[in-house]
């Protein structure tokens, strides 16, 4: 009797050995993807250390060097307006891509120029076209309007954070720490140059449309965000313009507009209202003339 429970006490002993184990390797994982993101963060900056980023081509619509101490001039309260799509006679689609709520699942994929950006493989951002769109859901808040010289913006709105559907693009740019991205906005706006004149494709189901390109990657800062989010979505970029961070010659293409969350950055300004993983706000524009 003695050795039965001496010898199921020792299975008992080495089962609780292995779950505290478990228990202290853990938090391991969960920090596994910060140590990956400092590392390839890291490499990257070596490869380019001697590389002379003046020489990357750059598309005549160039983000300006963010104005940090800019007070904005378009206040306009009241939450962000329903779509549009319902008030006009066009449809938002591009090619035989159809952003329409309810249609079938996209997927816009971007490939930068720079071999040594993201390892050189694509940035996809998959999602559901909608009017609503949840944190998990997969879906987009699709918007659609035109601009004051009758072009036209079809506006992606996604998620990002993990498992979001921007979270790819987010991460291309600031990197992921704990709990704010990874990177200083100096190394941000760096990635965002890399990012000029990326080719986009797009996919739904069996249909593609190819050969746009990103003009343009505008970061809105956590100083503005709050005014920013106040604004209804028609006038996004008329408020990144008056950030200094786009030129009026956008207003020259019909445009495909993609915004998701960026995270809190080390060196950010404090602002009221403002989360880490919700500082800032990423605008991609693509070009889409037909």
């Amino acid at each position: 009797m003695l050795k039965k429970f001496l010898k199921n006490w020792r299975m008992v002993a080495v089962t609780l050995l292995v779950v505290s184990g478990g228990f202290l390797i853990y938090p391991a994982f969960r920090i596994l993807p910060v140590l990956v993101n400092i590392a390839s963060a890291r490499a990257y900056h070596h490869d380019n250390s001697s590389r002379d980023f003046q020489s990357v081509k750059l598309t005549p619509v160039q983000p300006i060097k963010f104005n940090r101490t800019f007070l904005p001039i378009v206040n306009h309260s009241g939450n962000r307006q329903d779509n549009s799509i319902s008030n006009t006679n066009h449809l938002p689609v591009i090619g035989e891509i159809d952003f329409s709520p309810g249609t079938k699942q996209i997927v816009i994929s971007i490939l930068p120029e720079d071999r040594y950006f993201n390892s050189g493989k694509p940035v996809d951002i998959a999602f559901l076209p909608d009017e609503q769109c949840n944190y998990g859901d997969g879906k987009a808040c699709i918007y659609f309007f035109p601009t004051s010289n009758s072009r036209r913006v079809i506006f992606v709105s996604v998620h990002s954070g993990v498992g979001g559907e921007g979270e790819e693009f987010r991460n291309a740019l600031e990197g992921t720490g704990i709990n704010q991205g990874l990177l200083t906005a100096d190394r941000v706006e760096t990635n965002i140059r890399a990012f000029f004149g990326a080719g986009i494709s797009l996919f739904q189901g069996e249909k593609e449309s190819l050969g746009h390109e990103l003009i343009a990657v505008v970061r809105i800062p956590p100083e503005h965000l709050q005014v920013y989010l106040a604004l209804p979505v028609e006038k996004a970029l008329d408020f990144a313009l008056e950030l200094n961070a786009l030129q009026p010659v956008i207003y020259q293409h019909n445009l495909l507009v993609l915004e998701t969350c960026g995270w809190w950055l080390p060196g950010d300004r404090q602002a009221p209202g403002v989360s880490g993983t919700t500082g800032s706000v990423y605008l991609g524009l693509v070009r889409i003339d037909e």
